[in-house]
């Protein structure tokens, strides 16, 4: 099947995927975990559901489009990354639909399958070392990277979800984006992998720390964003053998910035 039908497809399904979350209610589960006397009850809304589906389908869709570009398939360790990008897009788009009028949930539904397929061309041509698409690719893969990284933070902080579950959440879409960030072909992907994890467990442990303050969950996205910036840009110049006291600098200087106009801001928005 042609590259751009698996693309076709995949943004169809995701997009009918988010009409019937508009109007097709889901219903919440209550799940209870027990394991050698420890319990855990969970509460599994109806969004999470739809949300794990669609990232299912924009990762097999993005599979099916990437996997002749690798020998015999490739392993998962070169094919999980490019999975993650089309899947947060769907997510951030279900996240964004809520509350929202019937016209701007039809904008955002024509903004998400313009991302969608563009994403999806873009990892296509980002992953092919012969394709003259290339840097322009990247470049589009990276901008994509960094608006679903802003959205889908803010969404986590905003809703003040209880300790372990709102760590895990941060560890896996910083840990997840950072896989998008750092994967090129010069670079083995054991140590993507490895710095990958290393900037989900940081991410982690910060939204954890913001949890405590009183933020206003915008300006917490931003600094989210602004922490994840540098964390990713320093492990790329590191696995890239371009850090230098200079590089460390520019970006500690980029987020303490950025950290200062946060702190001013959220001091006049809150109350």
């Amino acid at each position: 099947m042609p590259r751009a039908s698996y693309i076709g497809i995949t943004v169809s399904m995701v997009l009918l995927g988010l009409v019937l979350a508009m109007w097709v209610p889901v219903a919440s589960e209550d799940v209870a975990l027990e394991w050698r006397g420890l319990s855990l009850s969970l509460h599994v809304s109806g969004t999470v559901v739809i949300g794990l589906v669609l990232a299912a389908l924009a990762g097999a869709g993005m599979d099916a489009v990437a996997r002749p570009l690798f020998a015999r398939g490739g392993h998962l360790g070169e094919r999980v990354p490019l999975w993650v990008l089309p899947a947060y897009v769907s997510v951030a788009a279900l996240l964004s639909l809520a509350d929202l009028w019937w016209g701007y949930q039809l904008g955002i539904l024509v903004v998400t399958g313009l991302a969608l397929a563009t994403v999806m061309l873009a990892q296509f041509h980002a992953a092919n070392p012969h394709s003259p698409q290339r840097p322009l690719a990247r470049l589009i893969v990276q901008l994509m990277a960094y608006v679903a990284a802003v959205v889908l933070f803010t969404s986590l902080y905003g809703t003040r979800i209880r300790g372990a579950l709102l760590g895990s959440g941060a560890f896996l879409l910083g840990g997840g984006l950072a896989l998008v960030l750092l994967s090129a072909d010069e670079v083995r992907p054991r140590r993507v992998w490895l710095y990958a994890g290393i900037v989900g467990l940081a991410m982690g442990q910060l939204t954890l720390a913001l949890n405590y303050y009183l933020l206003h969950e915008r300006l917490a996205g931003a600094l989210l964003l602004l922490a994840f910036y540098t964390l990713t840009g320093l492990a790329q110049q590191h696995l890239w053998q371009r850090l230098t006291r200079r590089v460390v600098l520019e970006y500690a200087i980029t987020l303490l910035l950025g950290a200062a106009a946060v702190a001013v801001l959220n001091h006049w928005v809150m109350p």
